[in-house]
């Protein structure tokens, strides 16, 4: 089991959606504590906004071994609204490479299975 892609970058203002669609349960959290998803069972989801520039890992606290970054940057000039990227959970055992079961919504940019 893996984040995949395992690091994302978006923009300050971005939220991003975590939706479980495996069958096994996660439960994701950052090493520093600022989000914590709680137990996802499968179609369960979870989202958090990242107002500051900075690097942000997370783990799964279920499988430890499931790691993951987001790195926040800040936009000069922008003058559009906050971005919306979907991250959705696949199965790893599943025989789909996983980007059929990824669907990023908004103008975001990456999104992250697992």
């Amino acid at each position: 089991m893996a984040f995949n892609p395992n690091i994302v970058y978006i923009q300050t203002g971005t939220t991003v959606y975590w939706v479980n669609k495996d069958l096994t349960t996660h439960r994701v959290i950052s090493n520093s504590g600022i989000f914590d998803s709680g137990n996802l069972t499968n179609g369960q989801s979870f989202n958090y906004t990242f107002s500051q520039a900075g690097n942000y890992t997370y783990h799964c606290a279920i499988h430890p071994s499931m790691t993951g970054s987001i790195v926040v940057f800040t936009m000069t000039n922008n003058t559009g609204s906050p971005m919306t990227t979907q991250t959705t959970p696949t199965n790893p055992t599943s025989t789909n490479t996983g980007s059929s079961n990824t669907n990023p919504t908004g103008t975001g940019t990456g999104a992250i299975g697992y």
